[in-house]
């Protein structure tokens, strides 16, 4: 790992390591897993992530699988679409030491026009590639136009019912608007919500991703989580942690909270913002509490943020940098 990298990580949060304490998600039996919400911009890399942790068999995702596993990812498109997501895939960093699941990338066009997953050709492609995966992984990936038609809830059904009885796993990331995809979201084993949110400083993009079928940990800071993708030196590396809000200036207010500040000193940091709207902002949010920081936090959110460092300083005080 790169000295920046390890610099780069919030909170000295530890890659893909959330602060959730000892306490892990139930890892999924098998079966279909939908993640809705994906857009054109964040698709590739939202995948490249989920793809990542399910051959690691990370726990710190929004859901969790049991131990590592071989990954088939199915891209339609060209073989120069296969290529670029062979290419993503290779960035993401790995201990030397750790075992991680195979990803083969196919890539997938038809000379006879359009190819999606509802036509019979792509629907038996799908239906070999999840029963050959025999309890390993198949992702792949699908838009919507509209809200969710018939023909797509029976190719997915099917799909749910042949990874379950293949005693595996498969994927769909669908791209297009979250209302759209309302439908589709009680055929699988779970369904994961999608959403953009503003990078922590250092970090190229990040996410949230909320599990639904995880709701009752939500309070425990599992099954909804936020993801910072780290870029250096041509490798990429994720860090989670529990989700607390999309917006950067929340997420600073709400670990100043944690530090011990008051409404009114948080107020004074935010250019004069007036306690009771500071108390609005955080009475949305999990309780605060003090987290492990990193040295040099403050400098680096109050510089993305364009705050009074010394002001910060001076409020939490000399033992609190």
């Amino acid at each position: 790992m790169s000295k920046k990298l390890q610099s780069d990580t919030p909170h000295g949060a530890k890659p893909d390591s959330p602060e959730a304490g000892r306490f892990k998600l139930p890892a999924l039996p098998k079966g279909l897993v939908i993640c809705y919400g994906i857009t054109a911009e964040n698709e590739a890399m939202v995948r490249a992530v989920f793809e990542h942790g399910i051959r690691l068999g990370s726990s710190r995702g929004a859901v969790r699988f049991p131990g590592k596993r071989n990954v088939t990812a199915l891209h339609l498109g060209t073989r120069r679409t296969a290529r670029i997501a062979n290419k993503l895939a290779d960035l993401f960093v790995n201990d030397p030491d750790a075992e991680i699941g195979h990803l083969d990338v196919e890539g997938l066009a038809s000379t006879a026009g359009p190819y999606d997953w509802n036509s019979p050709e792509a629907r038996q492609v799908l239906k070999e590639r999840v029963k050959a995966a025999e309890g390993h992984c198949v992702t792949f990936s699908m838009s919507l136009s509209g809200r969710a038609e018939s023909r797509l809830v029976n190719t997915l059904g099917h799909v749910a019912e042949d990874a379950e009885r293949a005693k595996g796993f498969a994927v769909c990331f669908v791209k297009g608007p979250q209302a759209f995809a309302q439908p589709l979201t009680g055929i699988g084993t779970d369904a994961v919500m999608i959403d953009d949110c503003d990078p922590s400083p250092g970090a190229a993009m990040a996410f949230s991703a909320t599990s639904l079928a995880a709701q009752p940990f939500h309070s425990l800071g599992l099954g909804r989580v936020m993801c910072d993708v780290y870029l250096s030196d041509n490798k990429a590396r994720r860090v989670y942690q529990p989700f607390v809000s999309d917006m950067l200036d929340t997420r600073f207010m709400w670990l100043l909270k944690g530090q011990g500040l008051s409404n009114e000193q948080i107020g004074k940091v935010f250019w004069g913002m007036a306690r009771t709207t500071v108390a609005r902002r955080l009475e949305l949010l999990p309780p605060p509490r003090d987290v492990i920081l990193k040295p040099g936090w403050i400098e680096t959110y109050a510089k993305r943020l364009d705050l009074d460092e010394e002001l910060i300083q001076q409020f939490l005080g000399s033992d609190k940098d």
